[in-house]
C-alpha cells in the first residue's frame, strides 16, 4: 500500500480505522488462483522442440567453445592412460614447433604442433600427442631442465626423457578408446 493511498484512507475513514487495517496487514494473504485455462499455454505451431545433442555434436560444440582443447574422447583416453588430469592442456597448431625443428613440443600445459602434425583421431597422431603429454607430466613433476637452446628457445633433449615419452606415446595410442 502506497503512502498516498494511506493518506487517502485516513481522510476517508479516519486514523483509527487505517491503523487497525495496517495492523492486520501482517496476517498472511491468499490470492485467488487464476482459472486453469489461463495458466495453460496453448500449443504454438511455430514452437521448436529439440532433441538432446549426440556425443559427436556435444564434442563439436565443446571444440567450438574452446578450440584449443583436445577432443573429449581422446582426452579421456589419455587421462586414463597417464592417470593425470589434462583439462588445462591446450593444443596449438602453427609454426612455433617448426621454428625449433620439431613436429611438436610441450611447454607447461601448452602443446605446439607443426602444421599438419596434430591428428588426434589417428594412431600416429595419438602417439605424438601421448609423447607430448608425457613431457607435460615430466614438466609438472619438475624433471625437465633446459639442456640447449634452439632459435632462442630453451630445450631439453635428455635421451632418457625422450625415451620415456616415446614409450608412453605408443602405450597411450594403443589403449582402447573409452566410451564417454
Amino acid at each position: 500500500m502506497s503512502p498516498a493511498h494511506i493518506m487517502q484512507l485516513q481522510r476517508t475513514v479516519g486514523n483509527q480505522a487505517v491503523q487497525r487495517m495496517l495492523a492486520n496487514q501482517n496476517t498472511p494473504l491468499q490470492r485467488e488462483a487464476m482459472p486453469e485455462e489461463e495458466l495453460q499455454m496453448k500449443a504454438d505451431p511455430n514452437a521448436i522442440q529439440r532433441e538432446e545433442a549426440s556425443e559427436d555434436e556435444m564434442e563439436e560444440l565443446q571444440m567450438k567453445a574452446d578450440p584449443n582443447k583436445m577432443p573429449g574422447k581422446v582426452q579421456s583416453k589419455m587421462e586414463n592412460t597417464f592417470g593425470a588430469d589434462f583439462s588445462d592442456v591446450r593444443v596449438h597448431e602453427g609454426n612455433k614447433a617448426s621454428d625449433v625443428g620439431a613436429h611438436a613440443y610441450a611447454q607447461g600445459s601448452d602443446i605446439h604442433f607443426a602444421p599438419g602434425q596434430y591428428d588426434p583421431e589417428s594412431q600416429s597422431g595419438q602417439e605424438l600427442l601421448g609423447h607430448e603429454l608425457t613431457h607435460v607430466v615430466q614438466q609438472r613433476q619438475g624433471e625437465v631442465k633446459p639442456t640447449t637452446q634452439v632459435n632462442g628457445v630453451a630445450v631439453n633433449d635428455d635421451p632418457g626423457l625422450e625415451n620415456e615419452a616415446d614409450q608412453m606415446g605408443k602405450k597411450a595410442a594403443s589403449q582402447p578408446d573409452l566410451d564417454i
